[in-house]
């Protein structure tokens, strides 16, 4: 927009929850610039008409307190644009805050990564190699988790069957290889979750199902992607 000032910096989390959120970002390189806060509802869109509160010109990191939120658990989007001159910017920089039941902040998630190829050794032993992109990754992964349950029981989140560090960044993308030793033949549940350093997974719910068998030879594992769910 012409006259418009330059964007400020992406809009990060500082504290709070829901029932008052402090968010920040850095201040846009135009001079004298303030600053209109749109925020939805949780679970919702935003609201680009109406600010739901606004900042003053300042230097550096700036700071703003939200309007308390209900509705939770869930996410909250929350946009930061730049005014001057009576013209406001236009960027699409969204803020993601999520909320869980008790209103408290969520930190910051990792990608969900996926099931590239699983492969079958000595009987049982399966070796699962997961595929991670970090574009648009909000929280950087720190491992990878694998969940397994017979197929007719739901995966266990809380207790993950064998984990594993992220390789090093190959053009945008990381690799895990994980490694599970199974006690009976028969179709299994297979998922696969990225965890933060402080154990914040990426909540996916998506699984494979996988044929696992004593008497078959070394090769591709009997892995069934259209069965994935989530």
């Amino acid at each position: 927009m012409p006259g418009a000032p330059e964007p400020p910096g992406i809009p990060e989390y500082a504290s709070g929850g829901a029932a008052g959120t402090t968010i920040r970002w850095a201040a846009s390189p135009t001079p004298g610039a303030t600053y209109r806060i749109y925020a939805g509802a949780v679970g919702g869109a935003i609201d680009t008409t109406t600010p739901v509160t606004t900042a003053a010109a300042g230097s550096g990191t700036l700071e703003a307190a939200l309007p308390a939120a209900a509705g939770y658990p869930g996410v909250r989007r929350v946009l930061v644009r730049a005014l001057s001159g009576g013209a406001e910017e236009r960027n699409g920089a969204v803020l993601e805050l999520e909320y869980d039941s008790s209103g408290a902040a969520v930190p910051a998630r990792p990608n969900a990564p996926r099931v590239r190829e699983v492969s079958v050794s000595g009987g049982r032993t399966l070796t699962v190699a997961a595929a991670y992109e970090e574009a648009g990754e909000r929280a950087e992964p720190a491992t990878c988790a694998l969940y397994l349950k017979p197929l007719e029981e739901e995966l266990d989140y809380a207790s993950p069957y064998a984990g594993a560090a992220w390789g090093a960044e190959v053009a945008g993308a990381r690799e895990a290889a994980l490694t599970a030793s199974l006690g009976a033949d028969g179709w299994y549940r297979l998922g696969v979750r990225a965890l933060t350093a402080g154990g914040t997974s990426d909540g996916n719910t998506r699984w494979e199902r996988v044929y696992v068998s004593s008497a078959a030879p070394a090769a591709a594992a009997g892995l069934e992607a259209a069965a994935s769910r989530g």
